[in-house]
């Protein structure tokens, strides 16, 4: 049996990376911050929001609705020894289908060790990784269906960690030109497989953490004149939490946008919700279309608030 600090060291990484990343001890839940500055600054409201830049990982189906080749980069700057990244690939497939393969990456670092003195030993750290593919096809001018395969990779401690698969399934339907309505069921059968044998020997166990499966209806609206996008989500997970998410994406200037939104407006329980203000800027360089993405994010729960950059290439 492992001696009763590393216990606890293997107790507090599990709370500690699960409650820094969304303010509760729920598994997986790196994967609701977002996924790039463009959607963090617009509240993550983008399960209906497809065409240019299209983000698959909000609802399968709208790489179907990609209308460009893109590659993305996004890193965060978070307080706390935390780090998020992303990385993401969608190719258009002529002439009505789509795909996407995207890495979503989130950790805590310099997690203090100590033996049972209070000495401090070394530096432990977590990590959780997200892998995945993501096909859609347009089925009419209104109508894309999309289905996304995932690979979770979970890494808490030495001898500790957890390989799993689950899927995502998404439907967009065009209303009309300027009216988009969207729904996408996330994260089904995904979860975290511990086998705690090679820590415990004999004493170990092996369990499973269910991720919480979340069911998004979303719509987004074209604005007057094609001066930008506004988009709301409702978001039900199954562990009975309900939120609320808008954005906006307003255009400034030629290649120049600014962006805001809310992220969990809890319809539910007593929570504070997340602000979001960002921008977009897009100069073609040489052949090539280059978009840089800030987004700064009011984190209510810590010492200091987000930072994500992303950038963006569409050869």
């Amino acid at each position: 049996m492992l001696p009763w600090h590393i216990s606890r060291l293997l107790i507090s990484a599990v709370l500690i990376h699960a409650a820094l990343f969304s303010q509760s001890t729920a598994p997986g839940s790196f994967v609701t911050i977002g996924y790039g500055a463009r959607a963090i600054g617009m509240g993550n409201a983008l399960t209906s929001l497809g065409g240019k830049r299209a983000n698959s990982a909000y609802n399968p189906a709208l790489a179907a609705t990609a209308v460009e080749r893109d590659v993305s980069l996004s890193a965060g700057i978070l307080s706390l020894d935390r780090s998020l990244d992303w990385v993401s690939f969608t190719q258009p497939l002529k002439p009505t289908a789509g795909l996407t393969l995207g890495i979503l990456h989130a950790g805590v670092s310099n997690i203090d060790g100590r033996d049972a003195d209070g000495v401090h030993t070394e530096d432990y750290s977590t990590s959780e990784n997200q892998f995945s593919f993501t096909f859609a096809n347009r089925f009419s001018d209104r109508l894309a269906l999309g289905l996304t395969l995932k690979l979770y990779y979970v890494k808490l401690f030495q001898d500790l960690s957890s390989t799993t698969a689950g899927f995502d399934l998404g439907a967009t339907y065009a209303v009309n030109g300027d009216l988009t309505v969207g729904v996408a069921i996330l994260d089904i059968n995904s979860k975290y497989k511990w086998d705690s044998s090679k820590l415990y020997g004999s004493s170990g166990a092996s369990t499973i953490d269910k991720l919480a499966t979340r069911t998004r209806i979303g719509a987004s609206y074209c604005l007057p004149n094609g001066i930008g996008r506004a988009a709301a989500d409702v978001e039900y997970a199954s562990t009975g939490r309900t939120v609320l998410r808008v954005g906006s994406e307003i255009s400034v200037a030629d290649g120049i946008s600014v962006r805001c939104g809310i992220d969990r407006v809890s319809l539910r329980e007593k929570m504070l919700a997340i602000p979001s203000l960002g921008f977009g800027v897009e100069p073609s360089i040489a052949s090539l279309l280059v978009a840089v993405d800030y987004a700064f994010v009011f984190e209510p729960y810590s010492s200091g608030n987000m930072h994500v950059i992303t950038l963006s290439v569409r050869p």
